[in-house]
């Protein structure tokens, strides 16, 4: 198939500067990095492969990301904690730390109440037998149910957070 500058597609495949000359483009990259960034202003988080599928940059994805829109929001400078992500990436939560490190996360920084992580980490239960309570205890919360829920953490905010930032916003 020839394109309007008579390049054949492999010959595009194989020398991306043809395919900067087709598209009129001097940085392929910019294009991606402004992508990214208008996909998470409309909400944080909120990068899916299929916004890369619709609007013909599912090759970036694939072969640039490993398919993952967690990597290319990372490689495009966009800093989120992979529980922040639409979806979280493949098999994330099967690691007992990371859940841990998303429920402290969602009580702490966020200040969900038990309702709103109910509503938003209802996938997350799973791992706890549908139980808050439990996943409250595994994360070192102490609570009480009298007229609501009363948490707290018995942990060191400030230390959790800080290797928290460590391990995921700096590698």
């Amino acid at each position: 198939m020839k394109n309007n500058l008579n390049y054949s597609m492999r010959e595009v495949v194989n020398e991306p500067r043809k395919l900067v000359a087709i598209l009129g483009k001097s940085d392929v990259n910019e294009d991606i990095r402004e992508f990214v960034h208008s996909l998470n202003k409309r909400k944080r988080g909120s990068i899916l492969s299929k916004h890369f599928l619709f609007n013909g940059k599912r090759g970036y994805l694939v072969h640039r990301c490993k398919g993952s829109p967690f990597i290319a929001a990372r490689m495009n400078g966009i800093i989120l904690f992979p529980w922040e992500m639409f979806r979280a990436p493949r098999n994330f939560y099967e690691n007992e730390r990371n859940r841990i490190d998303a429920i402290r996360w969602s009580f702490v920084i966020k200040k969900f109440t038990v309702t709103e992580f109910r509503k938003e980490f209802a996938y997350l239960l799973k791992y706890y037998g549908n139980s808050a309570a439990k996943a409250l205890r595994t994360s070192d919360f102490i609570f009480s149910k009298n007229e609501g829920w009363d948490i707290e953490p018995q942990f060191n905010v400030k230390e959790w957070y800080k290797d928290c930032k460590i391990r995921w916003l700096l590698n």
